[in-house]
C-alpha cells in the first residue's frame, strides 16, 4: 500500500478479509486502496462494511465522506462528516472538509462555523483552502459565486 501498489494491496486485504471477515480495519484499508485508485464505489462499499463491524469507526465515516465528495454526492458526505464529529468531535480535519463542502453549497453560516472550529483546533485554514484552490478569486470563478467578505478573509488569513 505504502509503495503505491494498490492492486497488490487490494489482493492482500481481500485475502485478509477471507480469513477474518469481521476485521473492520481490513475493509477500511482495502477501501483506502480503492479510493487511491479512484474506484469510489468500491471504496464506499468497503468503508460501509468497516462501519457495519465497528459502528463508531470515525475514520471510516470520514474517508467514506471523502469518497462521496469525489463522486459529487455532497449530501451523503455531509452526513458522514456529521457522524465523524459525533464520534470524534476534536478531529479538526473533518471541520475543514465539511466547511469546504458547505462553501460549495452556499451554506455560509455552517461553512464559517466549521472553518472557525478547525482554526480553533489548530488548522491553518488558508493553507488547507489553498491545497484545492489557488485563490479565493479562482474558487469564486470556478463555482460562479461570490463568497461573503468574512469567509473570504478567513480563507486568506
Amino acid at each position: 500500500m505504502h509503495k503505491g501498489e494498490f492492486d497488490n494491496a487490494i489482493d492482500d486485504y481481500t485475502e485478509a478479509i477471507k480469513r477474518n471477515p469481521n476485521d473492520a480495519d481490513a475493509y477500511y484499508v482495502r477501501g483506502t486502496a480503492y479510493l487511491a485508485k479512484g474506484e469510489f464505489d468500491n471504496a464506499i462499499d468497503d468503508y460501509t462494511e468497516a462501519i457495519k463491524r465497528k459502528k463508531d469507526y470515525a475514520g471510516a465515516y470520514y474517508v467514506r465522506g471523502t469518497a462521496y465528495v469525489a463522486k459529487g454526492d455532497v449530501y451523503n458526505a455531509i452526513s458522514d462528516y456529521n457522524t465523524t464529529i459525533k464520534y470524534k468531535p476534536d478531529f479538526a480535519g473533518v471541520y475543514v472538509v465539511r466547511g469546504l463542502v458547505c462553501l460549495h453549497l452556499r451554506k455560509w453560516k455552517r461553512a464559517k462555523s466549521d472553518l472557525m472550529k478547525a482554526r480553533n483546533l489548530g488548522v491553518d485554514i488558508g493553507a488547507a483552502f489553498h491545497e484545492d484552490y489557488a485563490s479565493v478569486e479562482d474558487f469564486e470563478q470556478e463555482m460562479g459565486i461570490q463568497l461573503p467578505e468574512g469567509i473570504a478573509a478567513l480563507l486568506t488569513s
